[in-house]
Protein backbone atom coordinates (compact mmCIF):
# COMPACT_ATOMS: atom_id res chain seq x y z
CA UNK A 1 0.00 0.00 0.00
CA UNK A 2 2.90 2.69 1.03
CA UNK A 3 4.61 1.58 -2.34
CA UNK A 4 1.47 2.75 -3.94
CA UNK A 5 1.16 5.68 -2.24
CA UNK A 6 4.63 6.89 -3.37
CA UNK A 7 4.96 5.53 -6.62
CA UNK A 8 1.14 6.87 -7.64
CA UNK A 9 1.91 10.51 -5.25
CA UNK A 10 4.93 10.87 -7.50
CA UNK A 11 3.16 9.95 -11.24
CA UNK A 12 0.36 12.89 -9.97
CA UNK A 13 2.85 15.24 -9.78
CA UNK A 14 4.25 14.49 -13.07
CA UNK A 15 0.44 14.46 -14.65
CA UNK A 16 1.49 10.95 -16.00
CA UNK A 17 -1.72 9.99 -13.44
CA UNK A 18 -5.08 11.56 -12.47
CA UNK A 19 -5.85 11.73 -8.50
CA UNK A 20 -8.97 10.14 -8.69
CA UNK A 21 -7.43 6.74 -10.46
CA UNK A 22 -4.88 6.82 -7.97
CA UNK A 23 -7.60 7.03 -5.32
CA UNK A 24 -10.01 4.66 -6.42
CA UNK A 25 -6.86 2.25 -7.08
CA UNK A 26 -6.28 2.33 -3.62
CA UNK A 27 -9.64 0.89 -3.04
CA UNK A 28 -9.50 -1.88 -5.40
CA UNK A 29 -6.43 -2.78 -3.89
CA UNK A 30 -7.97 -2.66 0.04
CA UNK A 31 -11.18 -4.65 -1.52
CA UNK A 32 -8.46 -7.30 -2.67
CA UNK A 33 -6.66 -7.42 0.80
CA UNK A 34 -9.67 -7.39 2.87
CA UNK A 35 -10.95 -11.28 1.78
CA UNK A 36 -7.30 -12.55 2.42
CA UNK A 37 -7.11 -10.55 6.40
CA UNK A 38 -10.42 -12.23 6.83
CA UNK A 39 -9.51 -15.55 5.79
CA UNK A 40 -6.02 -15.19 8.06
CA UNK A 41 -8.33 -14.10 10.99
CA UNK A 42 -11.14 -17.01 10.44
CA UNK A 43 -7.62 -19.69 10.30
CA UNK A 44 -6.61 -18.33 13.34
CA UNK A 45 -9.87 -18.63 15.16
CA UNK A 46 -10.05 -22.13 13.83
CA UNK A 47 -6.80 -23.32 15.29
CA UNK A 48 -8.04 -22.26 18.75
CA UNK A 49 -11.21 -23.87 18.22
CA UNK A 50 -9.23 -27.49 17.46
CA UNK A 51 -7.13 -27.02 20.55
CA UNK A 52 -10.27 -26.23 22.61
CA UNK A 53 -12.21 -29.17 21.23
CA UNK A 54 -9.12 -31.31 21.87
CA UNK A 55 -9.09 -30.53 25.28
CA UNK A 56 -12.89 -30.67 26.03
CA UNK A 57 -12.89 -34.27 24.46
CA UNK A 58 -9.96 -35.21 27.09
CA UNK A 59 -11.84 -34.12 29.60
CA UNK A 60 -14.86 -36.38 28.06
CA UNK A 61 -12.59 -39.02 27.93
CA UNK A 62 -11.70 -39.15 31.34
CA UNK A 63 -12.87 -42.06 33.29
CA UNK A 64 -15.36 -42.14 35.53
CA UNK A 65 -13.61 -42.75 39.26
CA UNK A 66 -17.17 -43.36 41.16
CA UNK A 67 -19.41 -46.08 39.29
CA UNK A 68 -22.56 -46.89 40.90
CA UNK A 69 -22.76 -50.17 42.29
CA UNK A 70 -23.78 -53.34 40.34
CA UNK A 71 -27.63 -53.47 42.32
CA UNK A 72 -27.72 -49.47 42.42
CA UNK A 73 -31.07 -48.55 44.40
CA UNK A 74 -33.10 -46.05 42.39
CA UNK A 75 -34.66 -43.37 44.61
CA UNK A 76 -38.31 -42.81 43.33
CA UNK A 77 -39.18 -41.19 46.51
CA UNK A 78 -36.94 -38.83 49.06
CA UNK A 79 -37.93 -37.70 52.68
CA UNK A 80 -34.39 -35.64 52.91
CA UNK A 81 -32.94 -37.33 56.17
CA UNK A 82 -29.33 -37.09 56.48
CA UNK A 83 -26.72 -39.03 58.61
CA UNK A 84 -23.04 -38.75 58.85
CA UNK A 85 -21.84 -41.39 60.74
CA UNK A 86 -18.25 -41.37 61.16
CA UNK A 87 -17.17 -40.46 58.45
CA UNK A 88 -13.27 -39.04 57.44
CA UNK A 89 -12.45 -38.12 53.82
CA UNK A 90 -9.28 -36.39 52.33
CA UNK A 91 -8.07 -35.14 49.03
CA UNK A 92 -4.62 -35.57 49.59
CA UNK A 93 -3.10 -38.75 51.29
CA UNK A 94 -2.20 -37.79 55.59
CA UNK A 95 -4.17 -34.59 55.01
CA UNK A 96 -7.37 -35.42 56.71
CA UNK A 97 -10.25 -32.37 55.42
CA UNK A 98 -12.86 -34.26 58.25
CA UNK A 99 -12.12 -36.25 60.45
CA UNK A 100 -14.49 -38.78 62.24
CA UNK A 101 -17.28 -36.18 61.58
CA UNK A 102 -20.97 -37.50 62.75
CA UNK A 103 -24.08 -35.39 62.53
CA UNK A 104 -28.15 -35.72 61.46
CA UNK A 105 -30.59 -33.78 59.62
CA UNK A 106 -34.37 -34.58 59.70
CA UNK A 107 -36.67 -34.32 57.06
CA UNK A 108 -37.39 -30.24 57.06
CA UNK A 109 -34.78 -29.71 58.87
CA UNK A 110 -32.45 -26.12 58.61
CA UNK A 111 -29.26 -26.41 59.07
CA UNK A 112 -26.56 -23.76 58.72
CA UNK A 113 -22.26 -25.29 58.37
CA UNK A 114 -20.31 -22.79 59.28
CA UNK A 115 -16.69 -22.49 59.77
CA UNK A 116 -13.36 -20.91 58.04
CA UNK A 117 -12.15 -21.47 54.61
CA UNK A 118 -10.88 -25.04 54.12
CA UNK A 119 -12.66 -26.65 57.04
CA UNK A 120 -14.53 -28.84 55.23
CA UNK A 121 -17.71 -27.52 54.38
CA UNK A 122 -18.23 -27.74 50.74
CA UNK A 123 -16.62 -31.17 51.25
CA UNK A 124 -19.83 -32.24 53.54
CA UNK A 125 -21.97 -30.63 50.06
CA UNK A 126 -19.67 -33.10 47.51
CA UNK A 127 -19.58 -36.40 49.54
CA UNK A 128 -23.29 -35.58 50.30
CA UNK A 129 -23.69 -35.26 46.42
CA UNK A 130 -21.15 -38.48 45.89
CA UNK A 131 -19.03 -36.36 44.15
CA UNK A 132 -16.20 -38.40 46.19
CA UNK A 133 -16.43 -41.83 48.22
CA UNK A 134 -15.54 -41.52 51.60
CA UNK A 135 -12.37 -43.21 53.08
CA UNK A 136 -14.35 -44.43 56.74
CA UNK A 137 -17.82 -44.09 57.57
CA UNK A 138 -21.05 -43.78 55.72
CA UNK A 139 -23.10 -40.75 54.47
CA UNK A 140 -26.52 -41.90 54.47
CA UNK A 141 -30.03 -40.43 52.33
CA UNK A 142 -32.87 -41.62 54.01
CA UNK A 143 -31.21 -44.16 55.50
CA UNK A 144 -29.72 -46.11 52.44
CA UNK A 145 -25.45 -45.62 52.25
CA UNK A 146 -24.85 -42.96 48.91
CA UNK A 147 -22.72 -45.64 47.84
CA UNK A 148 -26.05 -47.87 47.41
CA UNK A 149 -28.39 -45.52 45.73
CA UNK A 150 -27.80 -44.52 41.58
CA UNK A 151 -25.94 -41.11 41.19
CA UNK A 152 -29.08 -40.02 38.54
CA UNK A 153 -31.24 -40.30 42.02
CA UNK A 154 -29.39 -38.59 43.68
CA UNK A 155 -29.10 -36.11 41.59
CA UNK A 156 -32.51 -35.85 40.92
CA UNK A 157 -33.41 -35.40 44.30
CA UNK A 158 -30.79 -33.44 45.84
CA UNK A 159 -30.32 -29.62 44.67
CA UNK A 160 -26.69 -27.49 45.32
CA UNK A 161 -27.22 -24.07 45.12
CA UNK A 162 -23.20 -23.25 44.69
CA UNK A 163 -21.43 -19.71 45.79
CA UNK A 164 -21.16 -18.19 41.63
CA UNK A 165 -23.96 -21.18 40.24
CA UNK A 166 -23.68 -20.16 36.60
CA UNK A 167 -26.68 -17.59 34.48
CA UNK A 168 -27.03 -18.60 31.47
CA UNK A 169 -27.54 -16.06 28.00
CA UNK A 170 -31.50 -16.84 27.42
CA UNK A 171 -34.84 -16.24 29.41
CA UNK A 172 -35.85 -16.50 32.81
CA UNK A 173 -37.69 -19.46 32.31
CA UNK A 174 -34.82 -21.17 30.24
CA UNK A 175 -32.44 -20.88 33.03
CA UNK A 176 -35.45 -22.39 35.80
CA UNK A 177 -36.62 -24.62 33.43
CA UNK A 178 -32.85 -26.45 32.51
CA UNK A 179 -32.36 -28.97 34.88
CA UNK A 180 -35.70 -30.24 34.43
CA UNK A 181 -36.59 -31.28 30.90
CA UNK A 182 -40.31 -30.82 30.30
CA UNK A 183 -41.15 -28.95 33.25
CA UNK A 184 -44.07 -26.57 32.48
CA UNK A 185 -45.09 -22.96 33.11
CA UNK A 186 -46.74 -23.94 36.19
CA UNK A 187 -43.87 -25.57 37.69
CA UNK A 188 -41.55 -23.22 36.44
CA UNK A 189 -43.92 -20.55 38.44
CA UNK A 190 -43.95 -22.64 41.44
CA UNK A 191 -40.43 -23.53 42.00
CA UNK A 192 -39.30 -19.29 41.30
CA UNK A 193 -42.21 -19.07 44.20
CA UNK A 194 -40.38 -21.45 46.72
CA UNK A 195 -37.37 -19.29 46.39
CA UNK A 196 -39.56 -15.72 47.42
CA UNK A 197 -38.36 -15.03 43.29
CA UNK A 198 -41.82 -14.78 41.92
CA UNK A 199 -42.68 -10.88 42.86
CA UNK A 200 -39.21 -9.85 41.22
CA UNK A 201 -39.61 -11.21 38.23
CA UNK A 202 -43.30 -10.33 37.63
CA UNK A 203 -41.44 -6.77 38.26
CA UNK A 204 -39.19 -7.27 34.93
CA UNK A 205 -39.95 -6.55 31.55
CA UNK A 206 -41.34 -9.62 29.93
CA UNK A 207 -41.22 -11.16 33.32
CA UNK A 208 -40.49 -14.96 33.48
CA UNK A 209 -39.36 -14.00 29.28
CA UNK A 210 -37.14 -11.42 30.65
CA UNK A 211 -33.43 -12.43 28.42
CA UNK A 212 -30.40 -12.50 30.71
CA UNK A 213 -26.85 -11.70 29.85
CA UNK A 214 -24.16 -14.56 30.42
CA UNK A 215 -24.06 -14.72 34.49
CA UNK A 216 -26.78 -12.40 34.78
CA UNK A 217 -24.71 -9.16 33.42
CA UNK A 218 -28.25 -6.85 33.11
CA UNK A 219 -29.47 -7.95 36.52
CA UNK A 220 -28.34 -5.88 39.71
CA UNK A 221 -25.94 -7.79 42.51
CA UNK A 222 -29.14 -8.30 44.36
CA UNK A 223 -31.66 -10.03 41.85
CA UNK A 224 -29.20 -12.31 40.44
CA UNK A 225 -28.14 -14.83 43.45
CA UNK A 226 -31.95 -14.59 43.25
CA UNK A 227 -32.19 -15.96 39.80
CA UNK A 228 -29.61 -18.66 40.93
CA UNK A 229 -31.31 -20.07 43.81
CA UNK A 230 -34.38 -20.41 41.19
CA UNK A 231 -32.53 -22.87 39.37
CA UNK A 232 -31.74 -24.49 42.47
CA UNK A 233 -35.36 -24.84 43.31
CA UNK A 234 -36.02 -26.36 39.75
CA UNK A 235 -33.89 -29.34 40.55
CA UNK A 236 -35.08 -29.70 44.24
CA UNK A 237 -39.04 -29.86 43.42
CA UNK A 238 -39.13 -31.85 40.19
CA UNK A 239 -42.91 -32.09 40.70
CA UNK A 240 -44.19 -28.77 42.53
CA UNK A 241 -47.49 -27.98 43.91
CA UNK A 242 -48.28 -24.87 42.42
Amino acid sequence: MAIIVVVGGQMVLDDTLELGVMVAFLFYVQRFFDPIRSLTIQYSMMQRATVSGQRILEVLDVPEAIQDSPHALNLTECQGSVDFRSVSFAYVPNTSVLDDVSFSISPGEKVAIIGPTGSGKSTIAALLRRFYDTESGQVRIDGHDVREISQESIGRHLAMVLQDPFLFSGSIFQNIQYASQGKGSEEVEAAARAVGAHDFIMRLPGEYQFTLDQQGGNLSFGPAPAAQLRTGAGRRHPDPDP
